[in-house]
């Protein structure tokens, strides 16, 4: 069973990346892709984009309806980056709507209690 990747997991890619290059994006994406149930949890993030690397990206690749290339090029790095743009507002939205919650809580208990 895979995880729910959170904002904290979103990785820089900032270059091509393809079976052979190695690196700290290539670490955070194969953690990545396995947080999200497409590369094996068995396989550990070594760094270094391998096959089963290149076949995870693939299979993320095909379930966002991309281009299912597996490598990480211009247009899957600029489609990730509309992703993750979207999830930060999602994040940014929810969690100013559970401080503005919980404030109103707090208030009301307060009040409450004062009664």
């Amino acid at each position: 069973m895979h995880e729910t990747p959170t904002m904290d997991d979103f990785c820089h890619l900032y270059r091509d990346v393809r079976v052979g290059a190695s690196g700290g994006d290539a670490h955070c994406l194969q953690r990545w892709l396995a947080k999200a149930g497409h590369l094996s949890s068995a396989t550990s993030p070594s760094g270094t984009f391998d096959d089963a690397t290149s076949l995870a990206v693939a299979k993320w690749q095909k379930a966002n309806k991309w281009n299912a290339s597996g490598t990480i090029d211009e247009a899957t790095r600029k489609a990730y980056g509309e992703v993750r743009f979207r999830e930060s507002i999602r994040s940014i939205i929810t969690n100013k709507l559970t401080r503005s919650l919980l404030y109103r809580d707090t208030a009301s208990r307060r009040a409450r209690a004062e009664d």
